[in-house]
């Protein structure tokens, strides 16, 4: 898997889950192993499939309520998430939650990753329910929406006060939770904050990998053209979503979908530059160029 071999990689699971299963029981990390392999692919239906065999496997060994069973439960409830089910991850997560208080552990990195999956269940329902304007970034108000999100907000922001305290704060799993926090405070308008985070989640994995050219970082440099784009900073925006480009290109080639996104976007952000920069310096009403002068001179009445 870690050299890209993935069809064979494929092949290797399958057998020891195969193994597994003629013995009379599969390891729930064999079944991990081979769902996030199929995360990979967007195969979905397997990987929910897979996992919910993980989470049978967990509760027999360990117990339903034990927390090794937040584990798989956490990374079933990911995946109900992908494919449009809110409801159901919402269930789930709060079952993780339930789980943690239970037993009173609320600290550590496990429950800090329950705390952040229980915030991603909530902002996914705010934004099924409320839908958010593409222009502004702004996540529009209907029904508990704003409140769904502001509750999203809450938890991953503890979730980063949990993993700062538990974890190197250049771990990736910090910048990550820091991602998170910052897309979901992004349509709640809070989009200086977020800019702010995902420099910090950017830096902390520049630091581990030791390059900038990686394609996480063009994901990060894209969301934060983005953010600026919404915000209508055009100039910021295009340098940011062409870095972007420019990394991604070096690393999988211009060709690559995400590559192709970002010129999109790219194309956009130019125009609404270059239409900005029209409209400073036309008046809809004259070709006048003193035109605005002379409507502040009869606002003022001092033109009869």
């Amino acid at each position: 898997t870690a050299l890209g071999e993935y069809v064979t990689a494929e092949k290797y699971l399958i057998e020891s889950i195969q193994v597994g299963r003629s013995l009379g029981f599969v390891p729930s990390s064999h079944l991990f192993n081979l769902a996030n392999l199929y995360t990979r692919y967007g195969k979905h239906d397997q990987v929910l499939q897979i996992m919910q065999e993980a989470v049978r496997v967990d509760e027999q060994m360990h117990g339903k309520e034990s927390l090794a069973v937040t584990v798989p439960l956490r990374k079933l409830a990911q995946t109900i998430g992908l494919v449009g089910d809110t409801e159901e991850q919402l269930k789930i997560m709060q079952r993780c939650y339930s789980i943690y208080r239970k037993h009173g552990v609320q600290h550590g990195k496990e429950y800090a990753f329950v705390l952040q999956n229980l915030g991603i269940a909530w902002m996914d329902k705010g934004l099924k329910e409320g839908g958010f304007d593409f222009k502004t970034g702004m996540a529009f108000e209907k029904g508990d929406s704003l409140k769904n999100l502001k509750k999203a907000k809450a938890l991953m922001e503890q979730a980063v006060t949990i993993l700062k305290q538990s974890i190197d704060e250049r771990h990736p799993d910090v910048g990550t939770a820091k991602i998170n926090l910052g897309n979901c405070i992004g349509y709640l308008g809070e989009n200086e904050r977020k800019i702010g985070l995902q420099m910090e989640a950017m830096k902390s994995h520049i630091a581990v990998t030791g390059t900038e050219n990686h394609s996480s970082v063009a994901e990060l440099y894209a969301n934060i053209g983005r953010t600026y784009s919404t915000m209508q900073r055009y100039e910021e925006a295009e340098k940011a979503m062409q870095k972007a480009y420019d990394i991604n290109c070096a690393c999988v080639g211009p060709l690559h979908n995400g590559s192709q996104w970002m010129m999109r976007r790219l194309n956009e952000i130019r125009a609404a530059r270059q239409e900005q920069g029209f409209s400073q310096y036309s008046n809809p009403q004259s070709d006048n160029p003193f035109a605005e002068g002379v409507e502040q001179i009869k606002a003022m009445g001092i033109q009869k």
